[in-house]
């Protein structure tokens, strides 16, 4: 019973009756009114990283305190009602699905991760992650089967944008699956060449951009049907282990069909890490570890570089609050932006998991054992600890300034259902052609294919 009992049955949290709940002080939009080019737009990126993302889900529970005080403390609010686009990369699309596709609160996903962790993450002697991957997918997947059952990337249930990135190995693409309707790929084509992306099971494409490599095995998506299937494994290996800019391309590139403004006054996105591996070794140390782990190593490296590319990149073409020093040399990037006018309001929530860093940040002490346990994305025992350092995250990072009051959705100009404002012709494509002379669009372009 556990999770599902707690979430479904009548002792559930917010479990009273919808007619006994106060009206609500805010619109209730619709995916279409999400999805609509009218109105200031809000995206939720959610990183990668195993049992880890507890972290994440941490920080969640505090903007979400945050945003249901501001819009009425009504407890029906949820993040989804807020973001107009929620996506996430590997365990972050676990839990970008569970608040997009099921109204989950950031509790219940808390309690959902530490239910499902231990049995998912379970080795075997003949599980060794040579001949076998390391954990067997198929619980994994049976425990999203539970929770999502044959919910798919087309459901109109899903309550607002929704997105999640995963690699397909069999033809080395990057693959952003989401559920705009009038995707390029969303339906099916007139001469039945595929499967349109509406079909895909929300259960299966998450369980694809979970499954690392040595630890899972590809996940086979139908793509024809009976005919031709597609393997996909963890989107933390694209570039886009952080999502965000993949986020930004959605809304703003041509071919997506969004057509979301990109300016810092109508698009706010907000980042939240499950904590970088990016510190420092001497060299000896590296030296004499096993080959296989400086493998592994070398793999979480590339992952965590890409991660701080990407947060580089964002600080570049958006304006933070809080931006972070990159390195010495280019420091935060405060009013240095890529464009003429920043593209986005941007704010990152992340961590370095290192002792002294820890020690710096948040005043939290760690042995060397204690942190091996946490940066171990697939070890469920350090799932409490790397609970209380997002909660230390939370409270020294979130701040109420990054949610400027421009972007409520009771905000003054701020249409209560945008799918109903005439739309706008489409701005992002002339601005980028004019914002450095064409830079952005040609950087956006070669990135894109």
């Amino acid at each position: 019973m556990g999770f599902l009992k707690r979430l479904f049955g009548v002792s559930s949290k917010y479990s009273a009756p919808a007619a006994s709940l106060p009206p609500l002080p805010y619109p209730k939009r619709t995916l279409s009114d999400h999805l609509s080019p009218a109105g200031r737009k809000r995206v939720l990126a959610l990183d990668g990283g195993g049992v880890r993302g507890v972290m994440a889900i941490a920080v969640l529970e505090r903007i979400e305190a945050l945003l249901r005080e501001r819009h009425g403390n009504h407890p029906d609010f949820r993040l989804c009602d807020y973001y107009d686009l929620i996506g996430g990369t590997s365990t972050g699309s676990i839990i970008a699905a569970a608040l997009a596709g099921k109204r989950f609160s950031a509790s219940e996903i808390k309690d959902f991760y530490f239910d499902m962790a231990p049995g998912v993450f379970k080795g075997s002697f003949f599980r060794k992650g040579l001949w076998h991957a390391l954990f067997d997918g198929k619980r994994l997947l049976k425990q999203l089967e539970d929770v999502f059952g044959d919910m798919t990337l087309g459901s109109e249930d899903i309550a607002t944008g929704f997105a999640l990135i995963a690699k397909r190995v069999d033809t080395n693409s990057v693959w952003v699956l989401h559920n705009h309707p009038d995707a390029l790929y969303f339906n099916d084509p007139p001469d039945g060449s595929y499967l349109g992306n509406r079909h895909y099971p929300i259960a299966n494409i998450v369980r694809g951009s979970t499954a690392a490599p040595h630890y899972f095995q590809p996940e086979r998506i139908e793509i024809l049907k009976g005919r031709e299937y597609g393997l996909f494994v963890d989107g933390g290996i694209t570039p886009h282990n952080n999502p965000c800019f993949q986020l930004l391309m959605l809304a703003g590139l041509r071919n997506y069909n969004y057509g979301w403004t990109l300016s810092q006054d109508d698009l706010i996105m907000h980042s939240i890490g499950t904590g970088s591996m990016a510190v420092k070794l001497h060299e000896k140390e590296i030296r004499q570890k096993l080959q296989i782990t400086r493998t592994l190593e070398a793999l979480t490296s590339m992952i965590s570089g890409n991660e701080d590319f990407i947060e580089l990149l964002m600080q570049w073409v958006g304006d933070s609050p809080d931006p972070k020093v990159i390195d010495s040399e280019i420091g935060d990037l405060r009013d240095d932006y890529l464009t003429s006018q920043p593209l986005l309001s941007i704010q990152r929530y992340q961590s370095v998991l290192g002792q002294k860093e820890l020690e710096r940040d948040f005043g939290i002490k760690l042995s060397d054992k204690h942190l091996a346990t946490v940066r171990n994305m697939t070890d469920p025992a350090g799932m409490a600890l790397a609970y209380e350092i997002g909660q230390a995250m939370a409270e020294t990072l979130v701040r109420d300034v990054h949610f400027p009051e421009r972007f409520d959705l009771t905000a003054s100009g701020e249409p209560a259902h945008p799918a109903e404002v005439e739309e706008p012709e489409m701005e992002t494509a002339p601005m980028l052609r004019a914002a450095e002379g064409g830079k952005l669009a040609h950087i956006l372009g070669r990135l894109e294919r």
